[in-house]
């Protein structure tokens, strides 16, 4: 792992990202415990994901049939739906339960040797589903590192890396709510790029085909997540030129690609076709997309969950999409294209504010790629003179140090998950209790409305 070197007098300080993320997240965890509580980890959409696993292995029944003999206080933790033939499946695809499989394995072990309940949501399942999400979080920024490394400074970098995870919401979907997919496309997206761009440097066809599957696991976590095809095909580490000549060159390639990119989903398809009798099977019954309306100004926006209220240091990223670096300057359409078409098809969600979260949760999945203008940004703001770059540093640091109790706040309850009003982040900015009146000022959605159009 590489470090970089801060001066300060006489003394050489080392700084290195993964240490400092992964020792912030290990500490935080320690201190909060969640997977001890039973209302915590395992919670809201990351049962969703996680279904698959209990039905399948500790019930042994791929069609839920179990659930209408189970306790109601453990039946209600199987978010499952109904298709049309009456038989109940996961309302999220396999794609997480895929990644959590090898600690839950190893959780269901444990269990049984030390005698916990062995209902596969016990603490030792909570604690492994945390574990899993940073375990691939930390590979996930090692191959974004190894990346960035190649075009940036060490000093950017590191310091890009620490304010991706520690100043944005991400660290919330590392540490409270682990099970949901966000962090799971995080590290897919950062293999992806990783991908690219050995793809782009060495053109061997292996790296091809790696980006073409984490492009179909990216779309397996998410379907809105095919929006990083567009990535594969025009973003370039070399130049727009190169990129289009090697793609005439290997066209027969990228064909072959797509064959790659489909494995993931294959198992889900049938697994569809089995229990609905259709390969394809939209399991969101009328919740559905408004093209004609997306709510861009709230989602990024709005004190109820504008990703930039909530994550303000992507600012720092959005500026240098339009900084003079080589690799953005090359870039520069594409990026806004991949930002701007993902911001609509998220915006354009019937529930612009995805239910109980903190900030912009589905905006994490395209963080890696955000890295790169963050990187450029912050490249040029240190190479300035020393006073610019200190005081950089210290607006980058305050920022962070904000994110991270904001984080707090949210997982506290201070932040409420769907209500929060201009009022009401006025009345909780750096506090640690709730002030008097705060629940006046909340402004609950109307999700019934809200399905209709009226949001």
């Amino acid at each position: 792992m590489a470090c970089i070197k801060l001066k300060s007098g006489t003394t050489d300080l080392k700084l290195n990202s993964i240490l400092v993320i992964g020792i912030s997240i290990v500490l935080f965890s320690l201190f909060q415990r969640y997977w001890q509580e039973e209302n915590k980890i395992l919670v809201y959409d990351a049962l969703f994901y996680y279904s698959y696993i209990p039905g399948i292995l500790e019930h042994e029944d791929a069609s839920f049939e179990f659930l209408a003999n189970t306790e109601k206080n453990i039946s209600r933790k199987y978010l499952v739906k109904e298709s049309p033939n009456g038989i109940k499946v996961p309302k999220a695809t396999y794609g997480v339960a895929l990644f959590e499989l090898p600690f839950y394995t190893i959780a269901d072990q444990f269990a049984k040797f030390k005698n916990y309940k062995s209902n596969s949501f016990s603490s030792p399942y909570r604690l492994a589903i945390l574990i899993a999400c940073n375990f691939y979080l930390i590979i996930g920024i090692y191959f974004l590192r190894k990346v960035l490394l190649k075009y940036f400074s060490k000093y950017a970098v590191e310091i890009s890396v620490i304010v991706i995870v520690l100043g944005t919401n991400l660290f919330t979907y590392v540490t409270y709510v682990p099970g949901m997919s966000h962090g799971y496309s995080f590290f897919c997206a950062c293999i992806y790029l990783y991908s690219i761009d050995k793809w782009q440097s060495v053109e061997k066809t292996k790296y091809l085909y790696l980006s073409c599957f984490f492009l179909g696991l990216l779309i397996l976590l998410r379907p809105t997540n095919a929006s990083f095809g567009f990535f594969l095909l025009f973003f370039s580490f070399r130049s727009i030129k190169e990129n289009f000549q090697l793609i005439k060159r290997k066209f027969k390639f990228y064909a072959a690609g797509i064959i790659f990119m489909i494995l993931p989903l294959i198992p889900q398809m049938v697994y569809w076709k089995l229990h609905t009798g259709n390969l394809l099977f939209y399991t969101y019954g009328e919740e559905k997309f408004f093209w004609n309306d997306p709510k861009v100004l709230e989602g990024l926006f709005s004190f109820r969950k504008g990703w930039l209220v909530y994550s303000p240091l992507m600012l720092l990223s959005l500026t240098g999409i339009f900084v003079n670096n080589q690799i953005i300057k090359n870039n520069r359409i594409v990026i806004l294209l991949f930002l701007l078409i993902n911001v609509y098809i998220t915006f354009s969600w019937w529930c612009w504010w995805y239910g109980g979260s903190f900030g912009q949760r589905p905006m994490i999945d395209f963080y890696p790629i955000l890295a790169l203008p963050l990187v450029a940004i912050l490249e040029k703001m240190f190479q300035r003179n020393k006073v610019l770059k200190a005081f950089s540093l210290s607006i980058i640091s305050s920022f962070c140090a904000l994110s991270l109790f904001q984080n707090y706040q949210y997982q506290v309850g201070l932040i409420h998950h769907n209500a929060m009003s201009k009022s009401s982040y006025k009345m909780i900015f750096l506090k640690t209790e709730k002030p008097e009146g705060y629940n006046n000022t909340l402004i609950p959605p109307m999700p019934n409305k809200a399905m209709k159009g009226l949001r």
